[in-house]
């Protein structure tokens, strides 16, 4: 498992717990012995794990973020109230074009804004998704916490719980599924 493996090189897990997670059967027994590790090693083991999960299974992140966008649009235009910092940053980043950033900035009330920023997310596809959820992370992390953090991750048979701590995402809990809808 390249998670395990680049743990156990940064140091972050010892070797006794790496071959418990290795010699595990099934993807479900690796992440039940993942998660052990996880709940023993605290915020820096949370954070180096979430930072290896994004280098190696970077396309699972990015569509459970845009898994996270789509499932809550209706919440988050209602509840977003950083609309333009976040459309600042897509724009900046080339992710929404300056007409699409006028008619955010045009809109009327906030409400109005997130579903002209939505129109732009949504054609975007999940990189833009994924985009807008780091954003949202950075400047409403509380929202994002209050929105129901449970994300699936059915490739590994597992459940994620996150929390954000200083602006960084980190996966808290692990747990197999057999039948998970959230």
């Amino acid at each position: 498992m390249p998670i395990a493996d680049d743990l156990l090189r940064r140091g972050m897990i010892q070797y006794e717990m790496f071959a418990n997670i290795s010699t595990s059967k099934t993807n479900p027994g690796k992440m039940r012995e993942v998660y052990k590790a996880l709940q023993s090693g605290g915020t820096p083991l949370k954070a180096a794990f979430y930072r290896i999960l994004l280098k190696n299974e970077r396309l699972l992140v990015i569509n459970l973020a845009a898994e996270f966008v789509d499932r809550h649009r209706a919440e988050l235009i209602q509840r977003v109230r950083k609309v333009m910092p976040i459309a600042d940053d897509l724009l900046r980043r080339g992710m929404i074009n300056p007409e699409v950033y006028s008619n955010i900035q045009t809109a009327n009330t906030s409400q109005d804004q997130m579903r002209e920023l939505y129109k732009a997310v949504q054609s975007g596809g999940p990189e833009v998704k994924s985009a807008f959820y780091r954003i949202l992370l950075k400047q409403e992390p509380h929202l994002v916490i209050d929105l129901g953090n449970v994300l699936s991750l059915p490739l590994l048979g597992a459940v994620c719980r996150t929390t954000v701590e200083y602006g960084i995402l980190h996966i808290v809990t692990l747990f197999p599924i057999l039948w998970i809808r959230t």
